[in-house]
């Protein structure tokens, strides 16, 4: 299963936007949305395999991508948020009518970092990372 998204969205007009150190207004007039990246995609991919009359074994996997975006309205090159893959993956055992599963699962296996949102609030640059590689046993149950 996947998915592929592309946004191509720019201001039609935005003839003042911000300031410019000497503070003179700046036009942002078709730049580029900020936070917005052209392409996305997703794909995800499962495989289920019986062991027994009632117990399967399954493995998934799932990446993510982003492309790169600006940070800033005013589209300034060295405010842009890289392209960002991510990868995540679960292996486990699950009951044939789905009533329970144990798993080990992993989010952002590969440990990428990236920053993810950024802004300025009163003239300090903050910036937001993706979460980390994380992992896990999980166990559902349905009732």
């Amino acid at each position: 299963m996947g998915g592929f998204g592309y946004t191509d969205a720019s201001y039609k007009s935005y003839p003042e936007c911000t300031l410019d150190a000497l503070g003179g207004p700046v036009d942002c007039s078709g730049n580029r949305l900020q936070n917005a990246p052209k392409y996305t995609a997703s794909f995800s991919a499962r495989f289920d395999q019986p062991v027994s009359d009632n117990l399967k074994f399954f493995a998934q996997g799932e990446i993510s991508y982003r492309s790169s975006s600006f940070i800033r309205v005013e589209n300034t090159p060295n405010f842009i948020h890289q392209n960002l893959t991510l990868v995540n993956m679960s292996v486990g055992i699950e009951d044939t009518d789905g009533t329970w599963r144990v798993s080990l699962w992993g989010k952002n296996i590969f440990d990428t970092a990236k920053e993810v949102l950024s802004f300025d609030f009163l003239g300090t640059d903050y910036a937001h990372l993706n979460a980390p590689r994380t992992y896990g046993i999980g166990l559902s149950i349905k009732y």
